[in-house]
């Protein structure tokens, strides 16, 4: 079962169930996003910013860094948390192929594992596997999580009138 994107607020732990999946259509990835997370992050790496240097290599050209794929891919999953994420408890990803200027990304994320927290009763654990593939479809990242979310909304809901 694929959901649509919940705007306005994010999910609660009860809302999300396993085996459910989102999709996600990125920006393509431009000179300037990988020019200014090089700059964020500090990471200079001669293959994300040296264009002569980065013809050298096995890529051809200069590539996006491996921490901007990953943090578009989280990002995705961390607005369907928006104001209930609660805690980020283990991370990993591969990154089989490059991301390289001009290619455009899609994510999809399933919900692998939901379980109440003994630690924490207000939330509970979700663990998620994201899949990050390109406009050729070659995957670019893939990766898991696992998520401490909360079972109430920090704020407000918000939509129409009952």
């Amino acid at each position: 079962m694929v959901v649509g994107v919940n705007y306005g607020r994010g999910r609660t732990f009860d809302e999300f169930e396993i085996g459910e999946r989102h999709r996600f259509r990125l920006p393509t990835i431009t000179e300037t996003y990988i020019n200014n997370f090089c700059c964020l992050t500090a990471d200079f790496n001669p293959l994300h910013v040296d264009i002569e240097l980065a013809k050298k290599t096995i890529h051809g050209e200069r590539i996006a860094p491996g921490t901007l794929t990953t943090a578009l891919t989280f990002n995705t999953f961390a607005m369907l948390v928006y104001g209930t994420g609660m805690a980020l408890l283990e991370l990993n990803f591969k990154l089989p192929n490059a991301v390289k200027i001009n290619d455009t990304l899609e994510v999809e994320i399933e919900i692998l594992e939901k379980k109440p927290s003994s630690k924490f009763p207000q939330g509970g654990l979700l663990r998620q596997r994201m899949v990050t593939t390109n406009q050729h479809g070659a995957i670019v990242a893939d990766g898991m999580a696992l998520l401490l979310v909360s079972k109430e909304p920090l704020y407000p809901k918000v939509g129409p009138k009952a």
